[in-house]
């Protein structure tokens, strides 16, 4: 699968599945991904493959942290496994696409969590397009520490140190 589009679809997906599990609605329009009554989510995934390393961190376009907008805000950070190499999947429905995911895992962090990583401005350009952004990269061995894990379709949620656990009381969890 070409990879621009996958990772046009992926997204879509990464936020339905997180939407899902954590019982919230995503956003259609512009701006911060998921949204519920109490509070709002922005999610960000890195795709990991078993039995070869790949960088765990997660990129965020500086101009995200505005979308805090007056209710609780958090990140949702996760990570998804597929069942084949991005090179080797050739699918043409979203929901083909679904099944080639083995496992998500989604770490919840408070809003102000992602001040702390530094800003790094990138621009370029190629025939086809031009960019000028500032971005953060947080990584996964920064984060706070796990108080409480769920187990929920398809994978696991972790709510991180700081986050209060009445923002997810919702959420829809499988049990033991």
């Amino acid at each position: 699968m070409y990879h621009r589009k996958f990772n046009s679809v992926m997204s879509q997906l990464n936020e339905i599945w997180a939407a899902n599990a954590l019982n919230m609605n995503v956003n259609l329009h512009p701006g911060i991904d998921l949204l519920g009554e109490e509070k709002n989510v922005e999610v960000k995934f890195n795709l990991q493959a078993r039995g070869i390393y790949r960088h765990r961190s997660w990129r965020v376009l500086d101009h995200e942290l505005a979308y805090q907008n007056g209710k609780s805000c958090f990140w949702a950070l996760g990570f998804y496994w597929l069942t084949d190499d991005v090179a080797n999947i050739n699918v043409q429905t979203q929901l083909a696409l679904e099944r080639r995911v083995t496992e998500r895992e989604l770490f919840i962090v408070g809003w102000d969590w992602m001040n702390r990583f530094d800003r790094y401005h990138e621009s370029g350009e190629t025939r086809k397009s031009k960019w000028n952004n500032c971005l953060r990269f947080p990584k996964y061995n920064q984060l706070p520490s796990v108080v409480n894990t769920y187990k929920v379709k398809n994978g696991r949620v972790h709510l991180t140190e700081g986050v209060d656990p009445s923002f997810f009381k919702d959420m829809k969890i499988i049990s033991p």
